[in-house]
């Protein structure tokens, strides 16, 4: 078993980088945090009093935080500056004269509503950053299992946070995310992995269709509720996808080999490798060093490293294609 620790400390030093704070120790963070007062809109929190300009009511943002956690300090800082400040980039942009472009390996599981979120995202971008973009297949549940984690449906709180924020970042994100009725049953019990075998020969052989592929599956499970592991449905997604029929029902055959079965598991061990302890990560090759962030949510530090702008998760004039 793997520890994710590695993965999450690498995460809160750029993050700390990113937001401006002291380098994060882990050991020494609750002695470095500058607690005391705090007003937010308008509010004192210390003595609950309104103070909104003129007498006029303002939206109430409250911070529930300890001083153990360094991703409270993170939220607590912001907000000790000016309301609309911008942060310029700290890297010089790369130049777009005879330069290559940096890498980006996106590791994903179809199971995984972020990877959705986060796999669109990386697709709106490919024409707007200077990156050459890398779809990489792999195996969430053996992430989960070589890592030590666990869903985060399966802690009570976790789970009833997630379906709220999934309806929220669906909205964010112009993408149709809507949860399975059945949750356990459909995303743990059943998983992918018939699915994610099935996109791995597809990129072993057809690597052009491995983008609408992942989508329709994503459509399927995640949007219309609809099987990702029976053969039939498989090949549905893959009809969709465009993919002919005879060269989807070959590709199917291709999932029981030993090829396709160790690709899989070759690709998922080196997301592990990366210190993945989830599913999306990122990994950004700049100048021969790879950079890894977790999740649907740290886009702004990789375009930061990137010396690229960040415009949101659908670039201004820009239409979701879902």
């Amino acid at each position: 078993m793997r520890s994710g620790w590695g993965g999450r400390y690498t995460h809160l030093l750029a993050l700390a980088e990113y937001e401006k704070v002291p380098k994060v120790d882990s050991c020494r963070v609750s002695k470095q945090f500058k607690g005391g007062r705090v007003e937010l809109a308008g509010r004192n929190l210390e003595s609950g009093a309104m103070a909104g300009p003129g007498g006029s009511n303002r939206t109430l943002v409250e911070v529930f935080y300890d001083v153990v956690s360094p991703y409270s300090w993170l939220a607590f800082e912001p907000q000790q500056g000016a309301d609309n400040a911008v942060r310029a980039p700290r890297y010089p942009p790369p130049a777009m004269s005879g330069s290559s472009k940096r890498v980006l390996e996106l590791f994903y599981d179809v199971v995984s509503p972020y990877s959705w979120l986060g796999f669109e995202v990386m697709c709106r971008y490919r024409g707007a950053w200077n990156v050459d973009i890398r779809l990489r297949p792999g195996f969430l549940g053996g992430i989960m299992k070589e890592s030590g984690n666990q869903p985060p449906a399966l802690v009570p709180n976790k789970g009833v946070y997630m379906g709220k924020d999934l309806k929220r970042l669906a909205k964010y994100f112009q993408v149709p995310l809507q949860s399975p009725k059945d949750f356990f049953g459909t995303v743990i019990k059943k998983g992918s992995l018939p699915a994610m075998r099935f996109i791995t020969a597809v990129d072993m052989e057809q690597p052009d269709f491995v983008e609408p592929l992942s989508r329709a599956l994503w459509m399927r499970i995640w949007s219309k509720d609809e099987d990702i592991t029976q053969p039939d449905s498989i090949l549905l997604a893959a009809q969709k996808a465009g993919l002919p029929s005879a060269e989807a029902q070959r590709l199917l055959g291709l999932c029981a080999t030993a090829e396709v079965k160790e690709r899989l598991k070759r690709t998922t061990e080196e997301a592990l490798n990366y210190g993945a302890f989830g599913m999306p990560i990122v990994v950004a090759h700049v100048d021969g060093t790879p950079h890894m962030f977790f999740g649907s949510d740290r886009f702004e530090l990789l375009a930061d490293l990137l010396g690229e702008k960040w415009m949101g998760p659908v670039l201004p004039g820009q239409k979701s294609l879902l």
